[in-house]
């Protein structure tokens, strides 16, 4: 269990970053 509560933690983990890069960009752009 420890194990897939660590991949559903670095998959949270990259979709946050993936959302602040996209938010960084899109602040860019404008």
């Amino acid at each position: 269990m420890a194990t897939r509560l660590d991949g559903r933690a670095v998959s949270k983990k990259i979709l946050a970053d993936l959302k602040q890069t996209i938010a960084q960009l899109a602040q860019h752009d404008v």
